[in-house]
């Protein structure tokens, strides 16, 4: 045998070089999905952990203080009209209880826009989904609220929204069965964590909702959950804003049942409602917690009666089908 039919025998023709890369390329297509869906695997379980962290920073806040945190101060007491009032929100509230220690005093009489930079866009990675952002994404920008035609009318033109650290998750509001016009003023909430009125020489909260006042059960009582946005609000109006501003009850809290349902991906608009419902871009569910702690997902496709009666904290209702 010659010298070149051996070298010949030793390499890889060009045909053969080209059937391995097929080949690679096939194995490298048919394992790619099950890594993503390992990764959305581990991003979901690190947003159940979120929410079990938030569940339990609420339950500490009423051991302290006897009632869950207001979601934010929302009229006053004695005084005809309705609007945001100074103070914290319920996000700002229990960073005290959360293992990153306090978040700070919150001076007494300022309003959001009031405070520094630094406490504004004081970013906290547990209020974020890791399958919908990270830290770099965490800041709302400073927009105008558009004109805008919605059931409470919260959004106004010229409405100037400063920017700041941003929550993907939100506290239970309720349902709308307070009214389609006032179900998110103060004391008019149906669920957990409300906006509250204040006393005027104090801006101490009025409308206060104690774990007794959850009547249907703890364990059949939303408390908070992935608050929905669109990809192309992720940081901004009206699906999206600063989580220590009161001026938009959907910033800190979201609603659910008849009218809102529960968004379904980056790309659902919820009927033109998604701005203040619960949603996730988790493929297939959206995950809550409840009022006992417990983390479950709930399908974007839930019966709007059943998701109402989830939200609502006392109507009577304790669903033998609770997820």
């Amino acid at each position: 045998m010659s010298q070149r039919q051996a070298g010949r025998r030793q390499g890889l023709t060009i045909v053969e070089l080209l059937v391995a890369i097929a080949m690679v390329a096939m194995l490298v297509a048919l394992l790619l999905p099950a890594v993503q869906a390992a990764r959305e695997a581990a991003r979901a379980n690190a947003c159940q952990a979120n929410l079990r962290q938030l569940a339990l920073a609420v339950g500490l806040h009423a051991d302290a203080r006897g009632t869950l945190p207001h979601a934010r101060s929302e009229g006053m007491v004695g005084v005809d009209r309705f609007g945001p009032a100074p103070g914290p929100t319920w996000l700002w509230t229990i960073l005290a209880y959360l293992d990153r220690g306090t978040s700070g005093e919150w001076p007494h009489g300022k309003a959001y826009e009031e405070l520094p930079e630094t406490a504004r866009k004081q970013v906290v990675p547990l209020y974020l989904c890791p399958t919908r952002r990270t830290a770099d994404s965490a800041i709302s920008e400073k927009s105008v609220g558009p004109p805008r035609l919605s059931p409470c009318g919260c959004i106004l033109p010229g409405v100037v929204v400063h920017s700041g650290a941003v929550s993907d998750y939100a506290g239970n509001q309720g349902d709308l069965s307070a009214g389609s016009h006032d179900f998110f003023k103060g004391g008019r909430g149906t669920g957990t964590i409300v906006s509250s009125r204040v006393l005027p020489e104090s801006n101490r909260p009025v409308d206060r909702v104690r774990l007794k006042d959850v009547q249907d059960g703890l364990s059949a009582t939303l408390l908070v959950g992935e608050a929905h946005a669109r990809q192309d609000h992720i940081r901004t109006l009206p699906d999206v804003g600063p989580a220590y501003d009161g001026s938009q009850f959907q910033f800190t809290t979201r609603v659910g049942g008849p009218g809102v349902g529960i968004g379904g991906g980056p790309s659902d608009d919820v009927a033109g409602s998604g701005w203040m419902a619960f949603g996730s871009w988790h493929p297939g569910s959206c995950q809550v917690a409840f009022a006992d702690g417990r983390v479950v997902r709930l399908s974007p496709d839930l019966g709007s009666e059943i998701l109402a009666a989830l939200c609502n904290r006392a109507d009577g209702t304790r669903r033998a089908d609770t997820p």
